[in-house]
């Protein structure tokens, strides 16, 4: 079972309400970051989306703790990075985690540029950058290329 789940949402879609479903504890998106800010949801972090904090799960390819999930825990997408086939447990993916996958390596001089394509009717290619996420389906291919800073 999910830690959190969203009990409520805005009209725009923003997480507003959440419900630690070990303690039974109700939340709004204020108390849930202050909680967060203090260590005690050590699985999610703070993003600044439009000047508000918003509580995000980290990201671990695990569809299910996302936190707008509805949790298909058996659906796998195979995807192809850089040529190799990943198998990933999530409908989304982000920048990051496509870097790791990528195993091409990450220092303090290294920039990464990402496009992909084969990717959803309503944008089916395109490029990522940093906190970027995209949604993802079967056979999407995805091109990582590290570039030096220097």
């Amino acid at each position: 079972m999910k830690r959190i789940t969203v009990t409520k949402e805005s009209d725009s879609g923003r997480n507003e309400e959440f419900k630690d479903n070990e303690t039974g504890i109700l939340m709004t998106r204020e108390e849930f970051v202050k909680k967060i800010e203090l260590g005690e949801y050590p699985d999610y972090h703070i993003r600044d989306i439009n000047g508000i904090k918003t509580p995000v799960s980290d990201p671990d390819l695990n569809e299910c703790n996302n936190l707008d999930s509805d949790c298909k825990e058996n659906k796998s997408y195979s995807i192809i990075i850089n040529g190799e086939e990943n198998i990933v447990n999530s409908k989304e993916i982000s920048f990051d985690e496509l870097v790791k996958l990528s195993n091409l390596g990450e220092s303090d001089i290294t920039t990464f540029t990402i496009t992909f394509r084969r990717g959803h009717g309503n944008k089916p290619e395109g490029s990522l950058i940093e906190d970027e996420f995209v949604k993802i389906k079967d056979g999407m291919v995805f091109n990582v290329i590290a570039t030096d800073k220097s």
